[in-house]
């Protein structure tokens, strides 16, 4: 997926389709960390800047297409469940974010195990 750097609280997008870790990789080689979305209004910068950056949501492509998707920071890598930012500030849910009331299930029901990084869609 592309990505969503922070820079005090603004996004930078990387556009290149890359892994999450790669994502995070080219965050901090520019001294930034990968995004965070903290509020609504957080949310609605970055379904805008999806829109700009790289165009209008195209109907014919499948959900799960890698271009309805951004890479951002929140990961449970360390703890299963215990949600935090790349920079270990803990994720909190909030109206329009409320993941794990949709995707609690760690993508058993494919047989995949480790469903352990944050990507959002473009329609947030």
């Amino acid at each position: 997926h592309p990505y969503a750097c922070d820079y005090k609280g603004k996004y930078i997008l990387g556009l290149n389709y890359v892994t999450w870790h790669h994502a995070k990789r080219e965050c901090n080689n520019a001294g930034l960390i990968l995004g965070k979305v903290l509020d609504g209004n957080d949310l609605n910068e970055l379904k805008r800047l999806f829109h700009v950056f790289l165009g209008a949501v195209n109907e014919t492509h499948a959900k799960f297409y890698k271009e309805n998707w951004l890479w951002l920071g929140g990961n449970d890598m360390d703890s299963e469940g215990d949600w935090h930012w790349t920079d270990g500030q803990p994720m909190n849910e909030f109206y329009g974010m409320e993941w794990t009331r949709y995707m609690p299930d760690n993508a058993e029901y494919i047989g995949t195990v480790g469903q352990n990084v944050l990507s959002i869609a473009r329609w947030g």
